[in-house]
Order: structure tokens, then sequence, then C-alpha cells
């Protein structure tokens, strides 16, 4: 008896924990373009600010659950803000992502 309850237990504990794809779903479905940043700052406590300058802040959310070590469950996102009202958010693009394009004469 006392092992199937810890097996349930074990199990439950395991399959509670939403994936870090899940926990980016639930903060995108709560932010909207034009969102000022103080509301932002309110919904997303863990970010990291990537860019401030004087008319545009980008920030980086990234959520992993606490057993995905090597961070293939991992997600991302990058939320910009032009003076200071959310524009428009994405995955950045990274240097593997560029395409090169060569003019044919």
């Amino acid at each position: 008896m006392k092992k199937n309850v810890l097996i349930i237990i074990l199990t439950l504990s395991l399959f509670g924990c939403i994936s870090g794809k899940n926990q980016m779903s639930e903060i995108v479905s709560k932010v909207y373009i034009g969102m000022p940043i103080s509301d932002f700052n309110k919904v997303v406590h863990k970010k990291r600010l990537v860019v401030m300058r004087k008319d545009v802040t980008i920030y980086k959310v990234e959520r992993q659950v606490w057993y995905d070590s090597d961070g293939s469950n991992a997600d991302y996102k990058y939320f910009y803000f032009v003076d200071n009202l959310l524009s428009h958010l994405d995955e950045g693009e990274r240097a593997v992502d560029y395409r090169i394009q060569i003019d044919q004469r």
C-alpha cells in the first residue's frame, strides 16, 4: 500500500511540472502588442535585459524546467519595446539562421 502511494505521488509530481514551452505559452497569453513596459514587468518577473537605448528596449525571457539539464525542453522569446510599448516578440535570430544572398548578374 505504501509503495502504491509513493508511486502515485512521484508520478503526479513529475507530470505536474509543465515544460518550458508550456510556461512560455502562458506568458505569451498574458501580454499584448501595445502593452506598456510597466505592465509587462508586473506579468513577467524573470527576464534578462538585452538592449536598452533611448527608444528601444529588448528583454529575453527563458523558461526551463528543473530536470531539463541540457535545455532541450527550454523555450525563449525576445520582447521588443519601442517608446515603452511592446511592438513585437519573436525567437530572435542566430548567426546560423541568416541566409547569404548572392546577386546573380
